[in-house]
């Protein structure tokens, strides 16, 4: 099994190593950048990869036999697009069966399009803005329902590149310094999950939640972020939400793999979809639930491989 990350030394990958080896597993990491695609010029599919300079300064081909199935597992802006392509080549044009597809891995890691996705499929999930360098403050405000309102950049995770607005000065200063930057911005309602701040992980493998806990926030932060707090439950949840993280996983085109975050408003107590992560940290998940995630993606790979 061959996993792309540019991170082999996180908990995530190693655990992924560790479940793979129990079962008799060669388990490859390489990162995406490291790797090389091929078009071929023939109608007979001769498509290739090849793995960069190798130290004996040779160029050297990836066999598609040489692996059953991809597992992406890559993140940050530099290696985030580079690796969904090479995932596209690998299971599109390779025949190599991948855990995510490429398409599902961008939708999820732009916020905007993850809430367009969950709206065509009719889930229940923030009101959002998205416009570029927004002039009319006052009338986003009240039409994402008054203060305070989120505001996010379109990439981001572990709590970063999220914020919050609490008042029209904050609003216009904030958006107003964004705009002059040129950076897009993902204005949404803000959903009172009670004190302190949580929501919930679950986690998604094979169209069935196999995990799910409340991360809470930092004394007054909003963010519920394990990655910040360390601070988590776990949760049962009720069979209209895993329902509901199933059906966001779908939207996205992720339902093999992702980990769908959710949010219980406390004065309706309706849920909400909020986020979808085609490359969710293990970590929390199960060192707060003690449900072997890790092991449940490895039985999908096996399900799906070759």
């Amino acid at each position: 099994m061959l996993i792309l990350t540019s991170s082999p030394n996180s908990y995530s990958i190693k655990r992924l190593i560790e479940e793979g080896e129990k079962r008799k597993h060669e388990m490859i990491t390489e990162n995406p950048v490291d790797l090389m695609t091929y078009i071929s010029s023939t109608t007979r599919g001769h498509d290739m990869t090849f793995k960069k300079s190798t130290p004996d300064n040779d160029v050297k081909r990836v066999l598609a036999k040489s692996y059953d199935v991809v597992i992406p597992r890559f993140g940050g802006e530099h290696v985030f697009e580079f690796g969904a392509s090479l995932t596209e080549h690998l299971s599109g044009n390779m025949r190599i069966p991948s855990t995510s597809w490429s398409m599902g891995l961008r939708i999820a890691s732009n916020k905007f399009l993850s809430a367009q996705a969950f709206s065509q499929s009719k889930l229940r999930t923030t009101k959002s803005i998205f416009a570029y360098k927004p002039q009319d403050f006052g009338w986003i405000v009240d039409k994402l329902g008054g203060f305070p309102i989120v505001a996010k950049t379109l990439a981001g995770s572990q709590g970063q590149g999220v914020f919050i607005l609490n008042d029209a000065l904050s609003a216009s200063t904030t958006l107003g310094a964004f705009s002059k930057l040129g950076v897009s911005l993902l204005l949404q309602e803000f959903i009172d999950s009670g004190k302190p701040s949580s929501d919930i992980r679950a986690y998604v493998v094979d169209e069935k939640v196999v995990g799910a806990y409340r991360r809470f926030a930092l004394d007054e932060d909003f963010r519920s972020n394990y990655s910040l707090s360390r601070s988590g439950e776990k949760v049962d949840l009720s069979d209209d939400q895993q329902q509901l993280a199933v059906n966001a996983a779908r939207a996205v085109c992720l339902e093999g793999v992702c980990a769908v975050d959710m949010m219980v408003c406390s004065k309706s107590d309706h849920t909400y979809v909020i986020e979808a992560n085609g490359n969710g940290s293990l970590k929390g998940i199960e060192k707060i639930t003690g449900e072997n995630v890790a092991g449940a993606i490895i039985e999908y790979a096996e399900k799906i491989r070759r």
